[in-house]
């Protein structure tokens, strides 16, 4: 599968239940991480979580 430049997949995260994606709109970040569960916006992009638990507490934290 080749991959242009508009085209990025992010890989699952090892170690990290939640990634960083920067762009503008939700569906370019749900393109790019298909693995997530939940998607938040943030300053400068998304926040994708695999886990809905993760989001809740993160939101929670906020």
């Amino acid at each position: 599968m080749e991959l242009t430049m508009k085209q990025t997949y992010i890989s699952k995260p090892v170690y990290s239940n939640n990634v960083f994606v920067e762009c503008k709109t939700r569906a370019t970040a749900k393109r790019r991480t298909p693995w997530a569960s939940r998607w938040a916006k943030v300053e400068g992009g998304w926040l994708a979580f695999e886990y809905i638990n993760d989001y809740e507490l993160w939101m929670k934290q906020n």
